[in-house]
């Protein structure tokens, strides 16, 4: 019976053997699939901390950026006055040359004028010189 209770021992103990080893296997297992579960963390980590290097460039480019839209807008702001204060010049520009037209064109007409009276005087001398020549040649 010894030898029986021996077997059945042995029996037991090659089942706890294989058990133990199937429990070793799985914990091997576990350790595989933590450590490469580690490593894609580590991973990810890695992205992650390449990301937020990226976003912080992007946020330096976006603030810097907004930077030269401020000065844009200041420049086009500056722009924009200049025009109102040409605009303004211009409509002056316009009206003392409207004026200094009206003005030449009143010379003008006050010329030529002048210029018609100053030949009627001119006719009426000729005439009147040819009138004398007459008499005087008669």
């Amino acid at each position: 019976m010894e030898e029986e209770l021996l077997k059945q021992i042995l029996l037991e103990v090659r089942e706890i053997k294989s058990t133990v080893e199937r429990h070793d296997d799985l914990l091997h297992q576990l350790i595989k699939n933590v450590g490469a579960t580690n490593s894609r963390v580590e991973n990810m980590n890695t992205r992650i901390e390449d990301m937020d290097t990226r976003i912080e460039g992007m946020d330096f480019r976006i603030e810097s950026m907004n930077t030269r839209i401020e000065g844009m807008d200041f420049r086009i702001e500056s722009m924009n006055t200049r025009l109102v204060d040409m605009g303004s010049k211009l409509e002056a520009l316009t009206e003392k040359v409207e004026n200094n037209h009206e003005e030449v064109i009143e010379r003008f007409s006050q010329l030529e004028r002048d210029m018609d009276h100053t030949w009627e005087k001119t006719v009426r001398n000729e005439r009147t010189i040819a009138s004398i020549k007459k008499l005087l040649e008669n």
